[in-house]
């Protein structure tokens, strides 16, 4: 529970200031030559949803395994989610430039990979 009310009141106000994004950009600003590419620096930006997507899975997983155990935990998950939905549809909306569409590719792999942890965590338990 510690890690998760961690994770949700820290992490995500501070992926807000993308702290190693600012040090590449102003690394890249001394480098470039004309204002043209100063302003590419900044704009062209993406999301790399494979850092991502692997910690909210995680908190998801952790979320609903213990709150069996304790009902506290749904709090502290349902904040990690408030907070990075605010702060992934900010970043999302003003921040990062949207990459090709993978026709719903993520959403497939998300379901196996929340699903079958579930399952077989459902098997476990009423073994």
């Amino acid at each position: 529970m510690p890690s998760l009310v961690s994770q949700g009141l820290s992490r995500t106000p501070l992926q807000l200031l993308r702290l190693p994004q600012l040090a590449m950009y102003l690394f890249r600003l001394q480098l470039a030559n004309s204002p043209r590419q100063r302003r590419r620096l900044w704009a062209n930006q993406q999301q790399m949803l494979g850092w991502v997507l692997p910690l909210h899975t995680l908190v998801l997983l952790l979320g609903l395994v213990f709150c069996v155990a304790s009902p506290l935990i749904a709090v502290f998950t349902l904040l990690y989610f408030v907070s990075a939905t605010v702060c992934q549809r900010y970043q999302w909306l003003y921040v990062y430039r949207h990459p090709y569409e993978g026709a719903g590719t993520l959403w497939k792999q998300v379901f196996t990979q929340v699903s079958s942890p579930k399952v077989q965590y459902s098997s476990r338990v009423l073994l």
